[in-house]
């Protein structure tokens, strides 16, 4: 006996989580000014990116750089 099989079409949402963020939005969300977060990027502390035109802060690597003063802290 032949059995009738059809195929179903199941969409699972996944986020995503991009590591980049504009400074314009590191800005609002620090509250920092916009001024404040290039001229940090510019003097090194944020790490960051270049994409294309823009650079975007790296927050994988400004994670890894809490954790490691963190540690310090910690056991310092």
């Amino acid at each position: 006996m032949e059995q009738n099989q059809s195929n179903v079409n199941v969409t699972i949402p996944i986020q995503t989580f991009v590591p980049l963020m504009t400074q314009k939005q590191f800005a609002e969300l620090s509250g920092l000014s916009r001024d404040a977060v290039k001229a940090q990027v510019i003097n090194g502390y944020w790490p960051s990116v270049k994409v294309g035109k823009y650079r975007m802060i790296n927050l994988i690597s400004l994670v890894d750089q809490l954790k490691v003063a963190e540690s310090e802290i910690v056991g310092g």
